[in-house]
């Protein structure tokens, strides 16, 4: 059973597992083609074109501004020509720490060096400087020259770049930046994606599992009981029954295994005791045969010894008399008993008749006129077929060992109910009830818990109820005393 319990397990797990396979490798395709678009050689090489031009570019304004320092120091041109020719935006002179001109390109042009830079310029004994200011735009070259009047002095250009140029070229350079490190980790982003989709499903995935454990096993609980349970009546155990509390299929499947051990359980008590109520019968019809035989002769010897006694001696014939007596009441004795073993292995088929199952209770109780009897007959309960006259023999049968049983003369209780198509009639009485060990035996012929008789009553009483598809009951109750209860179909089963 564990290994049914571990395929269903398996099986909940496939079935959670198997969607995940095509939609992971649907994604993993999709992201790998999204990569692809994105990141591929095609665009790399654009991108890198684009960096090199605005590198080309920026190099060259650079170089506008090492070229106008040249100049400015080779052929002491005026710094309105330099201005133009290099396109520049302000140039300033320094001489002795302290500005000593300064020239723009138009008057709009509002940026001047600060102070702080322009004290770090004039002490600065570097023959050579570069700036760079408004986040690029504002470019900056700095060398010490001689004027025409051989003064030595430092000069500062400026050109200023366009902002559209600068914010697409640090845009240019930041999606590059990221390409190159997008392309570098290529493998770690489809690694990153798988690791968050196990994250995300794992869980998921151990809940199928816990799930699928715990429906397997409350599934494949109730058929391991079935599977024992079916070992244990095959091994002859009949006190079988499965607990459930499901209302589902197997629930029901439970419930028609426990109704059909019990009737299995019923039918072999059934069995057994027609098996033994046949062998005792068949023991009770050789014993009548054996015990009958000679009787006869005997009450025959008995009398001819009375009549073929001359008499003279009346002392011997007193002692013959009693002898004879005590002769003839043993043979009458088991004269009766040979009857009462006649009765019992013949024992007639059963002739039912329609009749009122009160009727004939309240007419044995008035046989007892005399033994106080409390009778409860429901009114309700239908005609049905039953043989009368064994029936009456069962009842009277019951009463008699009911009054034998209770001597303190309390009520003798007889009842009849009308119980899910049945007719239960219990009679019970308040004596000291029946040993618990001798309970199972008290329907077993030539048993018996009375100093008299042959103990076939009982066994007589449950043949017929039998005979009649009931079944007859004891228990003993709380108060005291022991209830016999017969429970007969009001109608009779057919089988097919």
């Amino acid at each position: 059973m564990k290994r049914l319990r571990s395929k269903l397990i398996v099986f909940f797990a496939l079935f959670v597992i198997a969607p995940t396979v095509p939609v992971a490798f649907l994604v993993q395709n999709f992201l790998q083609r999204s990569l692809s678009i994105g990141v591929n050689q095609q665009v790399s090489l654009a991108l890198e074109d684009a960096f090199k031009l605005y590198q080309d570019t920026y190099t060259g304004h650079r170089a506008d501004l090492d070229h106008a320092l040249e100049s400015f120091s080779r052929e002491s041109a005026f710094p309105e020509q330099i201005l133009n020719k290099y396109n520049l935006e302000m140039i300033e002179i320094f001489s002795n720490k302290k500005l000593r001109s300064r020239i723009t390109r138009t008057d709009s042009f509002s940026f001047y060096t600060p102070q702080n830079v322009l004290k770090k310029v004039t002490t600065n004994h570097s023959n050579r400087i570069e700036l760079e200011w408004k986040n690029g735009r504002l470019l900056q070259a700095g060398a010490r020259s001689r004027t025409a009047e051989n003064d030595t002095v430092f000069v500062l250009v400026s050109k200023l770049l366009d902002s559209e140029f600068v914010q697409s070229a640090n845009r240019v350079r930041d999606v590059l930046q990221m390409f190159r490190t997008l392309d570098i980790q290529k493998k770690d982003v489809r690694n990153a994606f798988l690791l968050a989709f196990l994250i995300v499903y794992l869980p998921f995935l151990g809940a199928a599992v816990l799930l699928a454990r715990y429906f397997s096993k409350k599934l494949t609980l109730p058929i391991e009981q079935l599977a024992a349970a079916t070992q244990k009546v095959q091994e002859g155990e009949w006190d079988v029954e499965i607990k459930t509390d499901s209302r589902d299929e197997v629930g029901s499947l439970v419930t028609s295994f426990n109704l059909m051990v019990a009737n299995l359980k019923t039918n072999q008590e059934k069995l057994i005791s027609l098996e033994k109520m046949a062998a005792w019968r068949e023991i009770a019809r050789i014993l009548a045969h054996e015990i009958k035989n000679p009787l006869t002769p005997i009450q025959l010897m008995v009398q001819q010894l009375r009549d073929e006694y001359p008499g003279g001696d009346g002392k011997y014939a007193a002692l013959l008399t009693e002898c004879t007596d005590i002769i003839s009441d043993e043979v009458n004795n088991l004269r009766n008993l040979v009857q009462e073993f006649s009765n019992f292995a013949r024992m007639p088929r059963v002739n039912k008749e329609t009749a009122d199952m009160n009727v004939l209770l309240d007419d044995v109780c008035r046989l007892y006129g005399t033994r106080k009897l409390q009778v409860e007959l429901e009114q309700k309960l239908p005609d049905f077929a039953f043989d009368a006259e064994k029936m009456r023999r069962v009842f009277i049968n019951l009463l008699d060992n009911a009054i034998a049983a209770d001597e303190s003369g309390s009520p003798i209780r007889v009842l009849s109910k009308l119980q899910n198509n049945t007719a239960v009639i219990r009679i019970s009485d308040s004596g000291p009830g029946i040993a618990p060990e001798l309970l199972h035996k008290i329907f077993e012929p030539y048993f018996s818990t009375k100093h008299r008789g042959m103990g076939l009553g009982l066994a007589v009483v449950q043949k017929v109820v039998q005979e009649h598809g009931g079944t007859i009951t004891v228990e003993n109750l709380p108060t005291g005393g022991a209830a016999f209860s017969i429970k007969l179909p009001l109608v009779e089963e057919i089988h097919v």
